[in-house]
């Protein structure tokens, strides 16, 4: 039977306990064991941290959760009823945590799976990387965080911090180092500038991870993350303006004018998705090959299907014939337009033209 990690966690923190200079006794080393696993239980907390602390295997983690207990109106009560263990397990459980980081243990998942996740990402999320590239960023993550000479503990390897919110404390304190900048500049093998990329990179794969899990909350298997919001309609535009200010952050950072007439002011750019998000998975909600940037002009155009493009022959415009050709010009449309068409994103677009072929009676120059 597959030993569940929180309790593993629990044996190993029990041993820790009992191997100190000053070893605790046995009553109190049990006493602190019960007081990580079910003291926050009893706070009048969200549900998603009324369950044992065993649970946050970050020294990140556990230190925001803790403040959050620590704010309950019933926690002074509780603390004295039970004769202050919960404050006293939980430092010794902080400095646990955190001894287990420096020799390079991994939170929540071992390190070549946070590897593999967050190579898989680069490769499918982020355009124009060599693998060259992918494995230098991979590879940075590990090795040169250990290297920096930094005024607060940091993990030795990034792996070990598997939270957008973690993160960015954890990045904080790096790019402070007083060496950061050395570091950063080519060594060890690694180009100038790779440890900064790198974790410009990794703070994007969290946040991706970080949206994606709270979408999959909406499927009703979890209510941990929107338990306090009752109304159904409330939670689910939650969740999408969520999604979408990832995929509109994302894609913008790749094109940053509009993919058809070059207008480039933000302000009228539009993130797009070529398969609308309401058909989508959850995965193609984020997956920015399935997104256009168009201008506010060509994404009404696009988003009501009286332009498309042809997938299948180089992403030339299709445009519905319910448009005079005298107003092509008011439109900023003309028949040689196109876009780039790669991979998914053209799977993506078959789907749309697909849909919109008869329905507009689409065509294009190739077509005649």
């Amino acid at each position: 039977m597959k030993t569940e990690p929180s309790s593993a966690l629990r044996q190993e923190y029990a041993k820790y306990l009992s191997q100190k200079q000053e070893p605790l006794k046995a009553q109190t080393i049990n006493s602190y064991l019960r007081s990580i696993k079910s003291f926050p239980n009893s706070l009048d907390v969200a549900d998603s941290l009324r369950q044992s602390a065993f649970n946050k295997l970050s020294s990140y983690g556990f230190k925001e959760t803790r403040q959050v207990l620590e704010s309950a109106d019933n926690y002074l009560m509780l603390n004295k009823k039970t004769h202050g263990a919960f404050p006293a397990a939980a430092n010794y459980y902080l400095q646990f945590l955190t001894e287990r980081e420096s020799r390079g243990y991994i939170a929540l998942k071992n390190e070549s799976e946070s590897e593999r996740r967050f190579r898989d990402w680069l490769g499918k999320q982020v355009y124009g990387l060599s693998q060259s590239t992918i494995k230098n960023y991979t590879k940075a993550l590990d090795e040169l965080p250990s290297s920096l000479t930094t005024d607060k503990p940091i993990p030795r390897s990034m792996y070990c911090v598997d939270k957008y919110q973690d993160f960015k404390d954890v990045e904080k304190t790096i790019r402070n180092a007083a060496n950061f900048e050395e570091i950063n500049k080519a060594s060890k093998g690694f180009l100038q500038g790779t440890l900064s990329a790198s974790l410009r990179q990794y703070g994007e794969f969290l946040q991706y991870w970080h949206d994606f899990e709270i979408l999959q909350s909406d499927s009703g298997d979890s209510k941990d993350t929107y338990e306090q919001i009752n109304n159904t309609e409330v939670k689910r535009n939650v969740i999408a303006r969520s999604g979408q200010s990832s995929f509109r952050r994302r894609l913008l950072k790749k094109n940053s004018s509009c993919e058809l007439c070059g207008l480039h002011y933000s302000q009228l750019l539009i993130a797009s998705h070529i398969k609308p998000w309401r058909n989508s998975s959850d995965f193609e909600r984020l997956d920015i090959s399935n997104g256009l940037v168009l201008c506010v002009n060509h994404d009404s155009l696009f988003d009501k299907g009286l332009v498309s493009f042809s997938y299948d022959s180089g992403g030339l415009i299709a445009i519905s014939k319910e448009i005079a050709r005298d107003d092509y010009q008011k439109l900023n449309l003309n028949s040689n337009m196109y876009i780039q068409l790669m991979g998914r994103r053209a799977s993506y677009m078959e789907y749309h033209f697909t849909t919109y072929l008869h329905i507009h009676n689409l065509w294009s120059e190739q077509t005649i």
